[in-house]
């Protein structure tokens, strides 16, 4: 990774989450896996797997959201708004619970 790039925009999904105990920002991943639509607000979470038609996961992952990228969930309503590498992005509530992720505590 280049020193003057920050970690969330050059860091590869591997690399953003390289620590299976403590992710990035010292945030400590939970066991348990749950969906996008049942973060609480404000809660990050690491994407785990996304269970979409090819057509909705290539566009998932070209806003960013793919697995290993952590989400910060802002708005729970429709569309839901995700935080992914410091930009909102909305999120079709129909959409949102194909996308598994793994809760952080902080």
């Amino acid at each position: 990774m280049t020193p003057d790039i920050p970690p969330q925009v050059g860091a590869s999904a591997e690399e953003e989450i390289s620590d299976e105990a403590n992710g990035p920002s010292g945030l400590e991943q939970q066991e348990s896996l749950t969906t996008l639509d049942r973060l609480a607000p404000m809660q990050v979470a690491a994407v785990v797997r996304i269970d979409a038609r090819d057509v909705d996961a290539a566009r998932l992952k070209r806003l960013g959201i793919c697995e290993g990228r952590l989400v910060q969930l802002v708005k729970a309503d429709d569309p839901l708004i995700v935080r992914v590498v410091g930009t909102r992005v909305g999120i079709s509530a129909q959409l949102s619970p194909a996308i598994h992720v793994r809760p952080c505590r902080s």
